[in-house]
């Protein structure tokens, strides 16, 4: 049985512990040991973590399969990917690679666009590295449109981040 839960500062730990495994299961084949090593020491330590669950407006959420945590959700509530106004951003979202092709990485993305929906957002924005092939795949089968591109540094590597957007019919 699949359910999305809040995260808070309880579980921060946790929030380290698969955001630092789902990073590493999806991109360290394609990065030196030394840049994932300082990406995931810089981004996913506690305190980055404490101080992003307490920004008001950030949110995560955990996917649990039978009450084990699989996957989460991080959005921020007011976009900093893109310049509209209005837009929701979904900033990570992360399945332990075993839970991958089960139709869970949908019910996180139907989820967050639910929220946007609620919250009478215009659309919903994200950022997805130019060679994740798959996960673009996913993005635009959910209705996403390449819009742009910016600059994403892991460690001393500058890449390529794609920013798409799927706006909303109101």
């Amino acid at each position: 049985m699949e359910k999305i839960v809040d995260c808070n500062l309880s579980d921060l730990q946790a929030l380290s512990d698969i955001s630092v495994q789902t990073f590493s299961e999806t991109f360290a084949k394609d990065n030196t040991e030394k840049n994932m090593s300082e990406f995931l020491h810089d981004s996913y330590n506690n305190q980055t973590l404490k101080d992003e669950l307490e920004d008001d407006n950030s949110r995560f959420y955990f996917l649990l399969h039978d009450d084990k945590k699989v996957g989460y959700l991080k959005i921020r509530l007011k976009a900093d990917l893109v310049d509209f106004e209005n837009i929701l951003e979904i900033e990570r979202i992360y399945l332990l690679k075993e839970y991958q092709n089960h139709g869970w990485g949908k019910l996180l993305m139907n989820y967050a666009q639910d929220m946007a929906v609620k919250l009478k957002k215009d659309g919903i924005c994200l950022g997805v590295w130019e060679n994740n092939f798959k996960a673009q795949r996913f993005y635009d089968r959910q209705g996403f449109v390449k819009i742009g591109s910016h600059d994403f540094n892991l460690g001393d590597s500058r890449q390529t981040d794609f920013t798409l957007l799927k706006k909303f019919d109101h």
